[in-house]
């Protein structure tokens, strides 16, 4: 049994041996460690405080060290080997807790650099961002006071600094469209207004700012009469998502209104005339003498109107009168009303109550500065139609030659001044003035040949036919009757 005893006895000796040796092996790698922290601490020129620290962490370590020898050499191995154990973990925390400070220095400094940077970075953006709003608040400035190219150099000197595929950006992009569209540049409108739609996708799918683009796009194609019905798609687009959000908002009202505007222009009277109703219906709880429930009430007479309901057409533009004259008195929205109003009075025949409406419309037309020339020609040749009718020639004449001279002036289109030339002919046809008559009809001629259908050339050709009957020259007038009869 000794043998036995002494043979596990000399086993419990290797094993402490290995156990110590495993231990040294752990302490060596440690305490290298712990060199290289030292010599990187010097290299930065810490204080000579933690070099004090370490070396009283050694000297402790080394007694601890020799009280494990004691219990050695006294026998009590398994004694020996448990403090050993408990003195190697001791050091292992200690030197973490040692390195883990010098990293929270290193930390610290790296931290404080990139704070730094992160401050200047922010500090930056927010300059840039201030001076982006600000340029974009000069162009909106700008805009409203009709200087669109020197609001466009505002907008253009803000885009760089917005942040790229920011909702900023975006309204930045619609507000350049809404300028191009305004200038009547329809192709770079819409290209903007479609750089916002593609940011708002991305970053607001279902939001009010995308539904207002869609209706800027909308807006844009309704100028052309062959996107009519892609500008309807826009707008019943945005009309679904403000409906959806807000749909007693007075953004629903503006779309059903543009809406209703298309409708019309194609056409479909009833699809127009609904939502009119429905626009005028939000515009009327939220503000019910607003210019916008004028606006809409013009235009429901003026569906009314086409449907052939004089009655209901009149009610509706006398509402937007009552409205207009109230908030915009002797104003351009003012006079197209008055001329609205004279209109139905003048199909209905009542040509002494449409003469007086006209007429209060064009006195406040050629008082206004920014009154378009064209339509003052529009209502010259309206009341001299009236005269016309009433047989007062002599002013019917002189309202014709009026809007004429205006036209021509204005470089109007050729197929208005052919018209106006046709007017006066008729009068002086009337007035025998057969010679003056025929000149005027031969230049409508020419003017109709270059740009109007058969229609209008026939019309004209049997107007000259008759001048010369009238003169006598028969053989020549049935010439321009053939004429005329081949066309139809």
């Amino acid at each position: 049994m000794s043998e036995s005893t002494a043979s596990s006895s000399s086993s419990a000796k290797a094993v402490i041996g290995l156990c110590f040796v495993g231990l040294a092996a752990a302490v060596g790698v440690v305490c290298v460690g712990r060199a290289r922290i030292k010599e990187e601490a010097e290299d930065d020129d810490y204080d000579t405080e933690s070099e004090y620290e370490e070396e009283d962490y050694e000297e402790e370590y080394a007694e601890d060290e020799k009280l494990g020898v004691i219990y050695e050499e006294t026998g009590d191995h398994q004694q020996a080997v448990e403090y050993q154990v408990e003195q190697y973990q001791q050091q292992q925390h200690q030197q973490r807790g040692f390195n883990e400070e010098k990293k929270e220095e290193y930390l610290s400094q790296e931290q404080l650099e990139e704070a730094a940077k992160m401050q200047r970075r922010k500090q930056l953006k927010k300059q840039q961002s201030e001076k982006a709003f600000a340029l974009n608040e000069k162009g909106l400035a700008l805009f409203e006071q009709g200087e669109l190219e020197a609001s466009l150099e505002c907008y253009q000197q803000a885009m760089p600094l917005f942040e790229k595929n920011s909702m900023e950006l975006a309204t930045l992009y619609n507000n350049i469209g809404s300028t191009h569209q305004e200038m009547e540049e329809y192709p770079k409108a819409l290209e903007h207004f479609k750089m916002a739609l593609e940011i708002q996708k991305s970053l607001a799918p279902n939001s009010l700012e995308l539904a207002s683009t869609l209706s800027n796009i909308g807006g844009v194609l309704e100028e052309e009469e062959e996107t009519l019905k892609e500008s309807l798609e826009y707008y019943q687009f945005a009309l679904q998502i403000q409906e959806s959000l807000a749909p007693d908002s007075l953004d629903v009202a503006t779309t059903r209104n543009n809406v209703g505007l298309v409708f019309k222009e194609l056409g479909v009277l009833a699809e127009a005339l609904q939502n009119y109703n429905q626009a005028l219906d939000i515009q009327s709880r939220h503000n019910p003498n607003s210019l916008e429930v004028a606006t809409i009430s013009n235009n429901i007479g003026g569906v009314y109107a086409e449907q052939g309901k004089p009655t209901e057409a009149y009610h509706c533009f006398e509402k937007a009168l009552t409205i207009r004259q109230e908030l915009l008195p002797n104003s351009q929205s003012v006079a197209a009303t008055l001329v609205n109003m004279a209109s139905i009075l003048h199909e209905q025949g009542k040509l002494e109550e449409a003469l007086a409406k006209f007429n209060e419309a064009l006195e406040i037309q050629e008082q206004e500065d920014d009154v378009d020339a064209l339509d003052v020609a529009a209502t010259y040749n309206t009341i001299g139609s009236i005269y016309q009718e009433m047989s007062n020639l002599d002013k019917a004449l002189e309202l014709f030659e009026q809007a004429l001279e205006v036209q021509e002036q204005e470089d109007a289109d050729t197929i208005d001044i052919a018209n106006s030339l046709m007017n006066i002919s008729y009068i002086l046809r009337r007035q025998a003035s057969y010679d003056e008559s025929l000149d005027c009809y031969n230049q409508a001629l020419e003017l109709r040949q270059a740009e109007e259908g058969n229609e209008g050339v026939a019309n004209t050709l049997n107007n000259i036919g008759v001048v010369l009957f009238l003169m006598g020259n028969l053989e020549e007038a049935l010439v321009k009757f053939h004429a005329a009869l081949e066309l139809c």
